[in-house]
């Protein structure tokens, strides 16, 4: 026993001075930092190390890689390390410059990524053509704090592309006006472990065929605390497009004004077992705020699908209307920032069901009450355009 005990004491002590030379590498856009560029850093970094990133832009041409992986690349053998800004994203930039994909990441290494801002990236042209502004492989990243902004993809993830076994975590970010062929903002491919996306902002994204903000296929997620509005597919799917994928869930989220001939709000297909709860579908344009095929098991409570110009609770989920706390009534956002008024039927105390669903929706009241009024959501946007 005393030797097991010797033997424990030893790791643990080793453990300790592992973590205790965990160093810290202090970057700046100007090459003045402990290394020059945050690639630098990459390669100089050790096990349980910080990239520490200065303020400022850190453009395809100040980085100076510029190879088919991308603008910033960590491998497998890479060291698992933290890359964090020291401001946030809203003054630290990591820039393609249009030239490139800005990161990517492969396997059995441990990375956080927090407070960036990615824009302009874009994913190459032929071979590895997917993710614009990151694209990771068989891993489980964090990506936290980020804001993904004007990225590309000719094909899969405009601005983030995830494939293979792991549980990559999306937290806190803000994906806005991006582009792909599928998957204008997410795409999320082949993990039957979970990933999760919580308190993120989809808007403005844009795919040529299917999945505006979102798309997964032969994927585990779940959702939680999400805004989905104003993103476009061309196809199917303008909010979230789900095929043939694990079981999923959408919990606490609103989904506002997206667009697509199907499924405007959210197109599931393929068998996909999904849970939604405490969900606004509201206002989308084109096809119904939810189309779900016959062959995929889609549970609803605490829903609200209203006003969507296709058509609201249609198909295969129509008979669950009015069961488990669904309604189908307008949920009166305040000044289009989608916090409910006070009298909306999304909040508790207003539901037909009282306080059994709490909220509905992303947020909770934030204004007080108006008289109801019918309008379109052009027009309601339009109401609030100059506010």
């Amino acid at each position: 026993m005393k030797s097991w005990i010797i033997v424990l004491a030893g790791i643990a002590c080793l453990l300790s001075i592992s973590n205790a030379s965990a160093r810290t590498w202090y970057i700046e856009p100007n090459g003045t930092g402990d290394v020059p560029t945050i690639q630098a850093g990459v390669f100089a970094a050790s096990r349980g190390d910080t990239l520490l990133c200065a303020a400022g832009t850190y453009s395809w041409s100040n980085q100076g890689t510029g190879t088919d992986h991308g603008m910033i690349y960590i491998l497998r053998g890479s060291a698992d390390m933290v890359i964090r800004s020291e401001s946030g994203p809203s003054v630290t930039f990591l820039d393609g410059q249009f030239q490139g994909r800005i990161m990517f990441f492969q396997g059995e290494t441990e990375l956080t990524v927090e407070g960036f801002t990615f824009r302009r990236g874009k994913a190459p042209a032929l071979g590895n053509f997917v993710g614009g502004g990151f694209a990771a492989h068989l891993s489980s990243p964090i990506v936290r704090d980020c804001v993904f902004r004007n990225n590309s993809a000719n094909s899969q993830g405009g601005a983030y592309w995830y494939g293979g076994q792991g549980s990559p975590l999306i937290e806190t970010c803000l994906f806005e006006n991006n582009t792909a062929t599928q998957g204008g903002g997410v795409f999320l491919i082949n993990s039957s472990l979970e990933g999760t996306m919580v308190n993120c902002t989809l808007r403005n994204n844009t795919a040529t065929n299917r999945g505006g903000a979102l798309f997964t296929y032969n994927f585990r997620l779940s959702i939680m605390d999400c805004l989905f509005t104003d993103n476009l597919a061309m196809t199917a799917g303008g909010g979230i497009e789900m095929e043939a994928s694990h079981p999923s869930s959408i919990v606490r989220s609103t989904l506002a004004g997206n667009d697509a001939p199907s499924g405007a709000g959210m197109n599931i297909l393929g068998a996909t077992p999904l849970t939604v709860s405490n969900v606004i579908v509201a206002f989308s344009l084109g096809g119904a705020g939810v189309y779900v095929d016959a062959s995929s098991p889609v549970l609803m409570d605490c829903t609200d699908i209203w006003g969507n110009a296709g058509g609201d609770w249609v198909g295969s989920i129509a008979p669950q209307l009015s069961t488990n706390g669904n309604i189908s009534g307008d949920p009166l956002f305040c000044s289009g920032d989608y916090w409910l008024r006070g009298n909306s039927p999304c909040a508790p105390g207003n539901h037909p069901d009282g306080n059994a669903c709490g909220v509905i929706g992303v947020h909770p009241v934030g204004c007080g009450s108006v008289a109801v009024e019918e309008k379109s959501w052009g027009a309601l946007k339009a109401t609030y355009a100059d506010k």
